[in-house]
């Protein structure tokens, strides 16, 4: 998704302290507000189809529970912000990346810091992290990444 040029790139996790990491949730978002692509745990935590193409979806639509102050904050750099998908569920969101021209070498790719580990040994960090956190409950450890249980467990036996 960093390859698209003329999306906003955002990030979704219903724990602020997964955004960072590779367990988070992407979404490629039109400069209109419409939902371009979105990765495999984004889908999943806003109950979109896990494959296949999207839906025509709107910001809006999408995070139709959120107050108009909160969409207006959706495609805005800032911190990571609290949004409402609905009735009693909610993700926290954060602006990682705006339109740039084709060709155009974003600020935060060429200003990136190169990954002291690979993204394998990434995801295995961070479900050890959320298993510690959740003080060893695998169930809310896994809803909290956003990925099944079978997934931690895997990633947490290699």
């Amino acid at each position: 998704m960093h390859t698209l040029s003329d999306v906003h790139l955002l990030a979704v996790q219903h724990d602020p302290r997964w955004l960072a990491s590779p367990l988070q949730g992407l979404l490629a978002v039109q400069e209109d507000g419409q939902l371009l692509a979105a990765n495999r745990v984004a889908r999943r935590l806003l109950g979109l189809p896990r494959r296949g193409p999207l839906p025509l979806l709107s910001l809006d639509t999408l995070f139709a529970g959120a107050s108009a102050a909160q969409r207006r904050r959706l495609l805005q750099p800032g911190p990571a912000h609290r949004v409402r998908l609905g009735e009693g569920s909610a993700v926290h969101l954060q602006h990682l990346q705006a339109p740039r021209a084709a060709g155009a070498r974003s600020p935060t790719t060429a200003a990136a810091p190169v990954q002291a580990a690979p993204l394998r040994d990434q995801q295995r960090d961070a479900a050890r992290r959320a298993a510690r956190a959740a003080d060893g409950n695998l169930s809310l450890a896994a809803r909290q990444l956003g990925i099944s249980r079978t997934t931690l467990y895997r990633l947490l036996r290699e």
